[in-house]
């Protein structure tokens, strides 16, 4: 295209700016040819490392990224499953509601070493309704009013691995949240990149017909042309930028979205508390 502007110049048919513009698109797609050039020899160095392999040996071998472009829908993974997901699987949270647990059960000991008849409910079950953790209620019988000893102890260590919890809770939670929505709007812009590169391809197949049938000159179809693969870049970036999203998500909840068989579900209740009887802490 620089060099048909180059000789409608040298006619009179273009001018200097033009040229000079057409040179300096030109330019920045070879800078930015090179900088792709660089990442992917960077990316193959970086995978054979990873496979314990010398690079030359990934130089006669042709990677398909055809996965790339299989993203599962938003509609298909509601933000109430992935929550659900991440909340009953995640090592951290299984890990930090162990602890409250364990300071549960020290709370029982010390209670039971002075008052058998007194039973503390279950330490935590799983709110169906919120999609998240509840713990159990703090005790609030008169007979622990004095606030010493054994039992105080170990009432406030139970308060702060409950405070843990729900801090924790609280902020994979927001991180669910936010790494969704925006997995959701990039899969939106991918749709819209979608949809203007069909449309400009339709637009190039019908200015190729003009031109073959002499009805414009070979600027244009080069020009359309140019608009078309600069689409398809933006296209590009956008299927890029869903996958990085998808992978954010992926980390918030700890596991692929795509894998079909889920991990061991923990109960949704402690399975070491039994019910109590009539003389349970609220």
């Amino acid at each position: 295209m620089v060099r048909l502007l180059e000789q409608r110049l040298s006619f009179g048919e273009a001018s200097q700016p033009d040229v000079t513009e057409a040179h300096i698109a030109l330019n920045q797609i070879l800078l930015s040819l090179r900088e792709a050039q660089k990442q992917r020899a960077e990316t193959r160095v970086q995978v054979a490392d990873a496979l314990g392999l010398p690079v030359d040996v990934l130089n006669n071998v042709r990677i398909s990224f055809d996965f790339l472009t299989h993203l599962p829908s938003a509609v298909d993974i509601p933000s109430e499953d992935i929550r659900r997901r991440a909340l009953l699987n995640r090592p951290d949270i299984l890990g930090t509601l162990e602890e409250y647990t364990a300071s549960q059960a020290a709370l029982q000991l010390e209670i039971a070493g002075q008052y058998p008849d007194i039973h503390l409910g279950p330490g935590y079950e799983w709110d169906q309704g919120d999609n998240k953790w509840s713990l159990g209620f703090s005790i609030s019988l008169p007979v622990f009013n004095r606030n010493e000893g054994p039992i105080a102890e170990a009432e406030a260590r139970r308060k702060e691995a409950k405070a843990r919890f729900i801090a924790l809770q609280s902020r994979v939670m927001g991180e669910i949240d936010r790494t969704f929505a925006g997995y959701r709007f990039a899969l939106q812009k991918l749709e819209t990149a979608d949809s203007l590169l069909a449309t400009k391809k339709k637009q190039l197949q019908s200015i190729q017909a003009m031109f073959n049938a002499g009805e414009t000159d070979r600027l244009s179809f080069l020009s359309s042309q140019s608009e078309l693969y600069s689409i398809a870049l933006l296209r590009l970036d956008a299927l890029a930028n869903s996958q990085q999203s998808l992978g954010l998500l992926e980390d918030a909840v700890q596991r692929p979205l795509q894998l079909l068989n889920p991990f061991p579900i923990v109960p949704e209740t402690n399975p070491r508390t039994k019910e109590a009887g009539k003389n349970e802490a609220p």
